[in-house]
């Protein structure tokens, strides 16, 4: 069944959702704006330059943003910064990869924006989007640095508006963190948690986080199954069930049109 505010009795999670475009051009695209930084090099020497350098790694992304808290983003966009220049200065890396690590900067960036109930990207309507989308459209490897670093801004920004949290919109959230698993999750579930009726429960949620309460809940459940791709003894149609998706063809939409690749794409390009 469809879920809106106007229908509190439905299920949470489970409404239409568009596929994303494919992956689009790979290689080269990126080459005649940055010179050899962005060519077709292949074998040992690119893989090298990847793994030899400890700055492109998830940890590193993590410090990156976490440690510009105290000064509204600083120290992550200097970071960010010098990240960009290493990229540029490397003549071993193809646009490929270079996509690839900006994915996974942003992959991180988004996992901790949704840790602070922080959403980076628009989920739904005419002018939804993804993360692979937003990489994708980007032409050269300038243009790629400051869409990442225009989220980043984001992120602070929403950051330090969030600090004062509505009691009630917390009590939600924390509710949907211990029941997203559950597919029948829905509104009146919500709404007798906070001892609020349905309607006031999706009106308060809008107005306090811009999200519907049931973009909230797919948001999490795809963050959450994120984690459990990481982990290669989970098997996809497992991964579904355990995030709160009985149908796992629907799961596979809705992770496609947050991320912009399918879970299987994703996990390839993560582990």
């Amino acid at each position: 069944m469809s879920f809106s505010c106007d229908e509190v009795d439905g299920v949470l999670g489970h409404h239409e959702v568009q596929p994303a475009h494919g992956l689009g051009p790979a290689d080269g695209e990126l080459a005649h704006l940055h010179g050899p930084a962005f060519g077709r090099q292949r074998g040992h020497r690119r893989r090298k330059a990847l793994k030899g350098d400890g700055r492109h790694t998830d940890a590193g992304v993590g410090v990156l943003i976490q440690r510009g808290v105290h000064d509204g983003g600083k120290a992550a966009l200097a970071a960010a910064d010098h990240f960009y220049q290493s990229v540029h200065n490397s003549p071993a890396i193809s646009s490929s990869q270079v996509r690839d690590l900006y994915f996974k900067y942003l992959v991180k960036l988004d996992e901790i924006s949704m840790s602070n109930h922080i959403s980076l990207w628009q989920r739904e309507g005419l002018e939804s989007e993804s993360i692979w989308e937003g990489i994708m459209a980007c032409a050269a490897l300038k243009t790629l640095h400051q869409f990442f670093c225009e989220k980043i801004k984001l992120y602070f920004e929403r950051l330090l508006s969030n600090k004062d949290e509505n009691p009630v919109v917390f009590l939600i959230k924390e509710y949907l963190h211990h029941n997203y698993a559950v597919p029948s999750l829905s509104v009146p579930d919500i709404s007798e948690h906070v001892h609020l009726s349905p309607a006031y429960v999706c009106t308060l949620f809008k107005s306090e986080t811009g999200q519907t309460l049931n973009q909230y809940l797919t948001d999490y459940r795809i963050k959450m199954s994120k984690q459990f791709l990481s982990d290669p003894l989970y098997k996809i149609t497992d991964i579904s069930a355990k995030v709160g998706y009985s149908d796992g063809n629907y799961y596979s939409k809705a992770f496609r049109k947050i991320v912009g690749l399918s879970p299987s794409e994703y996990r390839e390009k993560m582990l």
